[in-house]
């Protein structure tokens, strides 16, 4: 065994002195890629040397491109454009506002040319209508007396007395005798009367103001408008303030006495107060309302004219009806004649200034 052991280290020995060392392989060094670092948001960087501008998105990846005008360049650019836009629309705006007002303009000019088109070509049937309205009412007037002036002359050849001084004396007698008539009528159709009356008054008050507003000529008044106020004056405020007058007389009255407020100074002042508010108030939209339906215009038209007319009317009421009202609802007019007074002084009250 000895023997054995001293053969294997000598081939051993043997075997490393014949083969040649082999070299050390070179170690080869594997490459590194490195990954782009991770952003959470694109962001861009300039470039002032090379003149580039480089936008990083969100894996990190730069592309570059030649940059342009700078980033203050562009926002110099949006804030000058948002004021030009800004000023557009002002100016839109402004545009838009004076296009109203010219639509306005025009539909009042076309208003105006269309009524004043329509009295040139009705001038000419001014006179002959007049003339019919005159006679007409001067016969419904004095037809009883112009009967008794014809069956005078006829029978001038029967008569002690000439027919002509006859005939004169009577005419004399025509007020006294028209306020009689009047006044029958007053008490047998108090409303029918009174509507009429209204109706007169209306009628002349808007003829008178008419002739003030500078149509002196016959051709060139507005008879549409002096009829629509004739009816105005007979459907509304005639019925209208008859009722209106009742009820200040009599419940209105009543319930200020029973409360404590004797006739006297103050129970005239809260009728004139409460003629001024709730009835001026009533009377004046429902009048301009109603003319504006008869001028043919839109409801809508009329109820917005009749709003933008209401504190103008009532205001110009105050400067005038007030102290009238002091005469008409105090004992010195009985009430059966304070509807007459009130038309008769409406007439000077359509010409106020």
């Amino acid at each position: 065994m000895a023997v054995l052991r001293h053969l294997v280290a000598a081939a051993a020995v043997t075997s490393a002195l014949v083969t040649p060392a082999a070299r050390p392989r070179p170690r080869t060094r594997r490459p590194v890629i490195e990954e782009p670092a991770q952003v959470d948001e694109p962001r861009v960087e300039y470039d002032d040397e090379d003149g580039l501008v480089c936008v990083i998105d969100e894996n990190g990846f730069k592309s570059c491109a030649p940059a342009g005008p700078g980033l203050e360049w562009y926002e110099d650019e949006l804030v000058s454009n948002e004021k030009k836009l800004e000023a557009v629309e002002a100016k839109l705006e402004t545009l838009k506002a004076e296009k109203k007002l010219l639509v306005a303009k025009q539909k009042e000019l076309t208003s105006v040319y269309d009524e004043l088109r329509f009295e040139v070509r009705n001038a000419g049937l001014n006179g002959p209508i007049l003339a019919f309205v005159f006679c007409a009412a001067l016969v419904a007037l004095l037809w009883k007396d112009l009967f008794i002036v014809i069956s005078l002359y006829e029978n001038d050849a029967y008569m002690e007395a000439d027919w002509l001084p006859e005939s004169l004396q009577l005419f004399g007698r025509l007020p006294m005798d028209f306020l009689r008539d009047y006044t029958a009528a007053a008490v047998a159709m108090p409303v029918l009367t009174k509507a009429a009356t209204s109706c007169v008054s209306y009628l002349g008050g808007d003829l008178t103001a008419q002739a003030v507003e500078g149509r002196r000529r016959v051709g060139l008044l507005d008879l549409p408008r002096a009829a629509r106020n004739g009816l105005l004056g007979f459907f509304l405020h005639g019925p209208l303030l008859h009722f209106w007058i009742l009820f200040l007389e009599g419940p209105f009255a009543k319930l200020l006495m029973g409360s404590g407020l004797t006739e006297g100074p103050l129970l005239l002042v809260a009728k004139v107060a409460l003629d001024q508010t709730l009835f001026a108030v009533t009377i004046n939209l429902a009048y301009a309302f109603i003319d504006g339906i008869l001028s043919d215009q839109s409801p809508s038209d009329a109820w917005r004219r009749s709003r933008q007319v209401l504190v103008p009317s009532v205001v110009q009421s105050w400067r005038f009806w007030p102290l009238v009202h002091l005469i008409s609802y105090s004992p010195l007019i009985p009430v059966w004649k304070l509807r007459h007074h009130v038309d008769g002084v409406e007439v000077d009250a359509t010409n106020a200034p």
